[in-house]
């Protein structure tokens, strides 16, 4: 996980925003990385790219800033995203703290979910 400020940067935790004209130089250098990640596309000068960070974030590890409330999961540090960290148990809840949430911004809520 990459992690800049203690704010996590992982491609899998942040929005790239960018216009029609840089999305295809992108795809163009992915073509050509082994890897296909994004966050090891070449920067060059003049790419304007707009990286959106988590409001709230957790790796069920050692970092978790969301104010949240969870059911039916089981909260013990399993070594983390390397093994069954919270395992959920049947129909999982998380309660949204809205209060926190400000009006006409636009929210994306993603997760990664591995089944064992």
């Amino acid at each position: 996980m990459l992690y800049f400020n203690n704010i996590p940067i992982d491609e899998s935790c942040v929005e790239l925003i960018f216009d029609d004209n840089i999305g295809n130089k992108i795809k163009d250098s992915l073509k050509t990385l082994s890897d296909k990640q994004i966050c090891n596309v070449k920067l060059e000068r003049g790419m304007n790219i707009l990286i959106k960070t988590p409001t709230y974030f957790t790796n069920f590890d050692d970092y978790n800033n969301y104010p949240s409330i969870w059911s039916n999961v089981n909260t013990t540090n399993q070594d983390g995203l390397k093994g069954s960290a919270n395992r959920l148990n049947g129909e999982t809840k998380i309660k949204i703290p809205m209060s926190e949430l400000k009006p006409y911004k636009r929210y994306v809520f993603s997760k990664i979910q591995k089944i064992l």
